[in-house]
């Protein structure tokens, strides 16, 4: 059974694209006398709840396998301030907390991942870790040399970036997919070490401070390496460099922005490969990219919202699409070569990861300011309605797209004298 909200009499209406995202919104004159209102009705997609748990400054979540043939998640790690929480799928097919042994549970975590050969990499502001997923067991750790804390982070299921403190780029080999792998490895945490499972690479100076990264694979997400990572820069720019080597190969401006990138995310949607870049004050540039030569072209900027965008890529009947989290949380996809932007249904997301288990079969985790979310998401696009109390009844609407402002028309009728004004 379904409901529909009725939007008559539609005396007037003006099809207006108030967010500039390329989708048209319909803003209706609805109602009669004190119950008449403006409807503001678009497309969007919806999120439906299965389970939500209480749980304030959430700082990041990601999903993770119990082991190279598993098919369905397990563990959701939740990162906070100064601590890291692992939930896990008991046999009643509920969330209960558990620990991993070789994890740091009193720091935060900037990424964590499945990498192959059995292994979970953890990525803290002291050091890159790697645990064995079945016991939880430490194998490997690295640290920065010079003892600097590492500031932001990203991974594949073979490499990891890190950036450290001074603008500094590291690239490591992990697990067994990057190097051969082996068994007991060194566990300490001298100079750069970290056994044959966590091995540098290449290590690149870039001159300012490093905002975010992200080294996902554009050929798709669950591949095995990547051959270019993007990195934001607290100069206001975007680059492209090589892997493993970091060779940088281009750079964009990310004017007239005023506000450092706070995520950048490879994808590639239909395709064609793109590099989004999200900022601090709901902006999100977008760049179509040349795999090969690290060009980027096609600059396009748009506002999501008002407070700083994360981004994540998740998969939906095969399709890759992109969350961009925000005050205004918004799924990004294709059509026809085109980038469309669609709304969802929830007021704030500030950090999302996909969750396939069993017992939340393709469902998204979705974390707000004071809550955790499980649910999943609608197969279609879904009429979302927005009601603007008037107190009288409206007759005309204009729209004015230079000033982004409403005209409205409306008629008062004294009930007690039976006039109109």
């Amino acid at each position: 059974l379904e409901s529909f909200t009725n939007l008559g009499p539609i005396v007037d209406f003006a099809v207006v694209d108030l967010d500039r995202h390329g989708q048209g919104q319909v803003v209706t004159c609805s109602g009669v006398h004190k119950d008449g209102s403006l409807r503001v009705v678009r497309n969007g997609i919806g999120i439906h709840e299965q389970a939500t748990i209480e749980l304030p400054g959430v700082k990041g979540c990601w999903s993770l396998k119990a082991g190279d043939g598993e098919t369905s998640d397990k563990y959701l790690v939740v990162t906070f301030i100064s601590e890291t929480r692992i939930l896990a799928i008991n046999e009643d097919d509920e969330l209960d907390e558990t620990e991993f042994e070789g994890f740091s549970a009193d720091e935060q975590t900037l990424v964590t991942c499945n990498v192959d050969g059995g292994y979970i990499l953890q990525v803290t502001a002291r050091s890159a870790r790697l645990v064995d997923a079945g016991t939880g067991q430490l194998k490997a750790q690295w640290s920065p040399a010079d003892g600097a804390a590492i500031s932001v982070a990203a991974a594949n299921r073979t490499q990891v970036l890190l950036a450290t403190t001074g603008g500094n780029l590291v690239s490591l080999a992990a697990g067994a997919g990057g190097n051969g792998g082996g068994d007991a490895m060194d566990t300490g945490d001298g100079g750069a070490g970290g056994g044959e499972l966590l091995r540098e690479v290449a290590s690149a100076a870039l001159g300012h401070e490093i905002a975010c990264l992200d080294c996902s694979p554009l050929t798709d997400p669950g591949a095995a390496a990547a051959t270019v990572c993007a990195v934001g820069l607290w100069s206001m720019e975007v680059c492209v460099l090589s892997m493993p080597d970091l060779r940088r190969m281009s750079s964009a401006p990310l004017a007239p922005a005023e506000v450092i990138p706070r995520a950048v995310l490879l994808c590639a949607f239909e395709g064609v490969p793109y590099l989004l870049a999200g900022l601090g004050d709901g902006q999100l540039f977008t760049f179509v990219l040349e795999p090969a030569s690290g060009d980027l072209r096609d600059r396009k900027v748009l506002s999501l919202g008002t407070q700083p965008i994360t981004l994540r890529t998740f998969r939906n009947k095969t399709t890759t699409h992109v969350f961009a989290g925000s005050d205004r949380p918004t799924v990004i996809y294709s059509n026809n070569k085109k980038l469309i932007y669609s709304n969802v249904n929830l007021r704030e997301v500030l950090h999302m990861c996909p969750f396939n288990s069993d017992a939340f079969p393709d469902s998204l985790a979705l974390a707000s300011e004071g809550d955790l979310t499980i649910g999943g998401i609608d197969d279609i696009q879904k009429l979302h309605i927005r009601t603007v109390p008037l107190g009288e009844q409206p007759r005309r609407i204009a729209h004015q797209a230079s000033s982004r402002t409403f005209a409205v028309l409306t008629q008062h009728e004294n009930m007690a004298t039976n006039e109109e004004s």
